[in-house]
């Protein structure tokens, strides 16, 4: 049903075999080159930075080089919608993938943003289609991936404070409706 204006969509994190299909698909895209022009290995690291960061998509397709701390691992970015700069440790599957040699982490992605950014939306919904997820197209987005990392974060016991700092969130109440859980110890 189309969410009403003023309310908010509450996306279900992924299941693992949701996680691993999508990751599938994505890696076979980039194996397959399809559709050259798309940046296809680009987007395989990118749908993995969505996944391993929790970022937005807007704050992940603009991630800057100069973010990342290359010795220490850790990206800080200053979350768009909250001007909030943020720091957290970069996954060693992500961090290996990653290019130095560009402004931005994901050149072709960030122009794509900067352009249109509806474009990546859209690129996303066929992703999750080819990989047989489906179902609301409100559910099935890159911010599923969002709640996806919280959850992840949750199961693997990582603190509130600590999650709530990554996604960069003013209210433990909100980053509890992401990671889905009921009581996080603190």
């Amino acid at each position: 049903f189309p969410v009403e204006h003023g309310e908010t969509t509450h996306r279900e994190p992924l299941t693992r075999e949701q996680i691993k299909a999508l990751l599938d698909t994505v890696d076979g895209l980039e194996k397959h080159r399809q559709a050259k022009q798309h940046h296809a290995a680009e987007f395989a690291v990118f749908v993995r930075f969505l996944l391993y960061t929790g970022l937005r998509l807007g704050d992940a397709a603009t991630a800057r080089t100069d973010q990342v701390d290359w010795q220490e691992q850790t990206l800080t970015k200053t979350m768009a919608k909250t001007s909030r700069p943020v720091t957290f440790p970069l996954h060693p599957d992500l961090f290996q993938r990653l290019q130095s040699d560009n402004t931005y982490l994901f050149p072709a992605l960030a122009r794509q943003y900067k352009k249109a950014p509806s474009a990546l939306t859209l690129r996303f919904r066929r992703l999750f289609k080819l990989a047989g997820i489906t179902g609301d197209k409100q559910q099935y987005c890159a911010h599923c991936l969002r709640t996806t990392f919280a959850s992840i974060c949750a199961e693997n016991n990582v603190p509130l404070p600590v999650i709530q700092s990554w996604l960069g969130h003013s209210s433990p109440t909100v980053t509890r409706i992401y990671a889905r859980i009921e009581d996080i110890r603190v």
